[in-house]
């Protein structure tokens, strides 16, 4: 489970994950909402975790896409990605 708490961010990796190396880990690191200073490995984690399946749902749990909606199009292409 991913939880928020103001801007310190605690991400939860499940045994369901696979391991990242390195390099993913940076790639993956990437902000895609600006407004709520969410990662792209955050959503992915919300994706695989939380089981979400909407950007409604990733913006629950992260928060991503619920200032200005800017990013819910790069949340919905990686819930394609990581279904």
């Amino acid at each position: 489970m991913t939880e928020k708490w103001g801007s310190k961010k605690k991400i939860n990796f499940g045994p369901q994950n696979s391991v990242f190396l390195k390099k993913d880990m940076e790639e993956n690191e990437k902000t895609v909402c600006m407004c709520m200073d969410v990662t792209e490995i955050e959503i992915i984690n919300a994706i695989k975790n939380d089981n979400c399946r909407t950007a409604q749902e990733v913006g629950r749990i992260t928060g991503a896409g619920t200032i200005c909606g800017g990013c819910k199009g790069i949340t919905e292409k990686l819930i394609a990605e990581n279904l």
